[in-house]
């Protein structure tokens, strides 16, 4: 039975249903959805007459001038889905970057104006010893926004807080080996200021004066307050970042910004105020789903720059969706500005999209990374309906109603993108066949350590489920081989010494995946005399897999001609 159109019932539920139909239990497909009952998140969009995915996704693409097949969309799409890191590879101009960048735009934009904090406001980090006292040291940087007591001094200041207000003592300590402005809480603001921060948050001080301009209090507050925000100049707030990756990038900062001692404030990337976005707007309930393009992104060892949050969103996820661990922005006690939180943990919602163009002035990527990705090639390039005629329909062509449809199915009911181990284990105890597939080839794989673990079986699953909810390929088979080729392949890199073999049994298994006919490939390759009639006689096998099989017979045909061969 179809599940484009599905409600969460248990089986006693649906037995209960198909009684009242007396056995006739009407196709998922001839039931009619408008489509703006969707966009509350709670059916998915699937196929059906009036409703159907692929067309919604395949006329937005080409109404931008793009040109991409059934496959390649549903590929990316339920990888994507699936993961949220996917690495688009192959040839230039094959459309990686656009692709990315129209997905991103056909789903619903942020509403909210970008804000930016306020320069003329204090930020101060939370620090273990300020809870525990009930008091907030004031980098003395700021005093040029306000006049402090004179040194070895102290005065009572008013604190205004969530509508409350609070008489506190603001000192200037002055001893022989160090002097600190330090702002002591009483009563409500003790409390408020013990309930509302943790060690690590950012608290914001807004200095207030009398007509005279001396101090008499600080409204205090969070850094998400309206108050102490401005409108950020530039373009409309959009939920895709693009980031050009350099060649000179050679660590995190590249990405997630760094202390600089010089200066003593926290030096900002657009990446860092993008991710922060992202968790905000989770925080918020805005269900959207926000993306980073790092374009080219090879150009430097992606193992170095990526490699913090890399190892983050491999940590695992907690119930709310949020990783387990958490990127660490490191800074002094006494850094001074505008500062993020010192520990960021990233949400579900974000993701990441890689563009890899191969060439000899790249870099190749590293078995760790290629493990934690969806990789994707986008080598198909159809010059037969070529170049579209872009619809002369304006970029809001696409009903706001779809997009919302369309982020319901993505974002798959609010979870957006992570692994869930107990749907997992119920999708393989209904699919058992499944399991035995991935069983008998990485047996087949094992002897040459070319064998795959725990992640990449979860993953594989996880997409097939996605596949099969979001109805974007034909078949289950279908789905299956693109994540094979997706998952499994892209590690095989190396001389033919090390490849032959392992890609044999790849194609014996592309045959028959639960009794592989290595003997089969064998003695088709032991018949012919030269590489092209190799590749000829093993594409006229009748392969279940025949995306991954193609591949591995160019991958052969390279170790035939050049003795080494990789997947990109």
């Amino acid at each position: 039975m179809k599940q484009g159109y599905f409600w969460r019932f248990n089986q006693d539920g649906l037995g209960i249903l198909r009684e009242a139909y007396d056995g006739s239990w009407p196709s998922w497909t001839d039931i009619a959805l408008p489509i703006e009952s969707l966009a509350s998140g709670e059916l998915h969009i699937g196929s059906g007459p009036d409703v159907n995915l692929g067309i919604i996704l395949q006329e937005a693409l080409s109404t931008r001038g793009l040109q991409y097949s059934d496959w390649q969309v549903a590929t990316f799409y339920t990888a994507l889905q699936t993961k949220g890191f996917v690495i688009l590879s192959g040839i230039s101009g094959t459309g990686k970057t656009k692709l990315a960048q129209a997905f991103a735009d056909i789903l619903p934009q942020p509403t909210t104006p970008q804000t930016e904090a306020r320069d003329d406001v204090i930020s101060i980090t939370v620090q273990p010893y300020m809870p525990k006292y009930n008091r907030l040291i004031i980098p003395k940087h700021f005093t040029k926004l306000y006049e402090p007591p004179e040194k070895g001094e102290s005065k009572e200041v008013e604190v205004t807080f969530a509508d409350t207000k609070q008489m506190c003592r603001l000192a200037y300590h002055d001893y022989t080996n160090t002097n600190y402005i330090a702002l002591y809480f009483r009563g409500a603001a003790s409390s408020w200021f013990s309930e509302s921060f943790d060690v690590g948050d950012t608290v914001i001080l807004e200095p207030r004066s009398d007509d005279d301009g001396r101090l008499v209090g600080f409204q205090m507050g969070k850094p998400t307050d309206a108050a102490f925000r401005e409108q950020a100049s530039g373009p409309k707030p959009t939920n895709n970042l693009f980031v050009p990756v350099r060649t000179d990038w050679r660590d995190s900062k590249s990405l997630l910004g760094y202390y600089n001692p010089l200066t003593g404030t926290y030096e900002w990337t657009d990446f860092l105020r993008f991710l922060l976005r992202a968790v905000q707007s989770y925080r918020d309930g805005e269900g959207l789903a926000w993306f980073v393009i790092l374009d080219e992104m090879n150009l430097a060892r992606v193992e170095y720059y990526f490699a913090d949050l890399l190892s983050v969103l491999e940590s695992g996820r907690d119930a709310e969706g949020w990783t387990r661990e958490s990127l660490r922005l490191p800074y002094p006690n006494d850094a001074q500005g505008d500062l993020p939180p010192s520990q960021v943990r990233v949400p579900p919602n974000l993701y990441v999209i890689g563009t890899v163009n191969v060439d000899e002035t790249t870099h190749t990527f590293s078995p760790k990374v290629l493990d934690r990705a969806f990789t994707l090639e986008l080598t198909e390039a159809d010059f037969s309906d070529y170049p579209p005629a872009p619809s002369e329909a304006p970029e809001e062509e696409l009903a706001a109603s779809k997009r919302r449809a369309v982020l319901a199915n993505f974002a798959q009911e609010g979870q957006f993108a992570r692994i869930d181990k107990t749907a997992i284990a119920d999708y393989v105890e209904d699919h058992s066949g499944v399991r035995d597939r991935l069983e008998t080839l990485n047996e087949q794989l094992r002897p040459y350590y070319l064998h795959f673990g725990y992640r990449v079986f979860d993953e594989i699953v996880s997409f097939l489920m996605s596949a099969e909810k979001n109805e974007l390929y034909p078949d289950s088979d279908t789905a299956f081989d693109a994540a094979v080729l997706m998952k499994v392949l892209p590690k095989f890199h190396g001389s033919r010494g090390k490849l032959e073999e392992p890609l044999k049994h790849v194609l014996a298994w592309c045959l028959s995946p639960v009794a592989p006919g290595y003997e089969t490939i064998d003695d088709v390759l032991k018949a012919q005399e030269d590489s092209d009639a190799v590749i000829r006689a093993l594409k006229g096998q009748p392969y279940r897999y025949e995306r991954t099989a193609t591949k591995a017979r160019r991958m052969l045909w390279q170790l035939y001609t050049s003795g080494f061969a990789s997947f990109s």
